[in-house]
């Protein structure tokens, strides 16, 4: 089978030093993926930052290119896939960098590109070029979500009553995941309706807002960050409640079941039934799928696209510029 090549852009969290060594079961990062796949080789990396270059090879070894220049690494080199995981603000620059070369597939941290109009343009350019643009929205590649999605379609426990949804720190940071995974769930609201909103990090305000689905809401409250770090997703199905907690690496379903002593009475399982979720290897979710499909001509493994992750910034937008109805 042939092998394919890698390059990343930016060694810092996301692209190498989440992880430590390639012996631990934790894949959080771009570099340490691609490492442990065996269809392709990594075969340079670029950061500006000297020191992130050498903690980098020290890490990964010497056999992978090290570049401050993505000009001088895509002089030498053309990967068949290219990361980029640099800051958020440069990503448009790097995006538009790499449209100019003939690599076919480029995986993008999110979000890709912070101004909807310029992010609808990049995708639009890429689509037009021939090339396959991806987002890494990382829960869209969890096999846990895309059971609960099954579920959802099988309607195996009913209906859905209503939905609940607790992040924090900006809707740009991380309200980005939770509402990118209830389009994913439950796709385009009918209406919004904004609450309220404060802001802990600059120009990216936290808001508490519902999306409005026929029979059902989901209600959306973001915390201060600064007090602990939280993702949690509980959805209250007729049949049953399933919650997404700690940071996405649980996942719990509790079926609605009979009382052993009140007749006609029915509650919710105190043992609730764990979903295996696979968070603390999500890059290689990612990463995997990505070549399989690049592979086997499988596009559909290419689960987050630039015009997925556009539809997602465009409900961002659309929550920001909303009045808010408490005041």
């Amino acid at each position: 089978m042939k092998r394919l090549k890698a390059a990343i852009i930016g060694c810092g969290k996301i692209g190498s030093s989440y992880d430590n060594s390639l012996e631990d079961r934790y894949i959080y990062s771009h570099a340490k993926a691609y490492l442990l796949n065996p269809h392709i080789d990594l075969i340079a990396v670029c950061d500006k930052d000297p020191s992130k270059l050498e903690q980098f090879t020290l890490k990964w070894g010497s056999g992978i290119e090290c570049f401050e220049s993505s000009d001088d690494l895509l002089a030498r080199h053309r990967p068949d896939i290219f990361s980029i995981c640099t800051p958020t603000p440069v990503h448009e620059k790097d995006l538009l960098r790499a449209l100019d070369t003939n690599i076919p597939y480029v995986l993008c941290e999110k979000p890709f590109v912070e101004d909807l109009g310029r992010a609808v343009e990049i995708s639009d350019l890429y689509r037009r070029s021939g090339k396959t643009l991806l987002i890494n929205h990382v829960l869209r590649w969890e096999p846990g979500i895309q059971k609960i999605w099954n579920k959802l379609e099988q309607g195996t426990l009913g209906p859905v009553q209503t939905v609940s949804a607790v992040y924090a720190k900006g809707l740009l940071h991380n309200g980005i995941h939770i509402v990118d995974l209830t389009l994913q769930l439950f796709g385009e609201p009918m209406d919004i309706l904004k609450l309220s909103e404060f802001t802990e990090v600059p120009d990216d305000p936290t808001c508490n807002f519902v999306f409005l689905y026929p029979g059902f809401q989901v209600v959306f409250q973001g915390l201060r960050e600064c007090c602990y770090s939280i993702f949690e997703y509980t959805m209250f199905l007729e049949g049953g409640k399933i919650i997404i907690t700690d940071l996405t690496n649980r996942i719990l379903l509790s079926k609605a079941v009979s009382h052993p002593f009140l007749d006609g009475y029915r509650y919710l399982s105190p043992e609730p039934e764990a979903i295996p979720s696979h968070q603390y290897e999500n890059m290689a979710l990612v990463i995997n799928d990505i070549i399989k499909g690049i592979l086997g001509n499988y596009p559909g493994l290419f689960r987050c696209t630039a015009e997925d992750a556009c539809r997602t910034l465009n409900y961002l937008k659309l929550i920001r510029e909303l009045e808010c109805r408490n005041r």
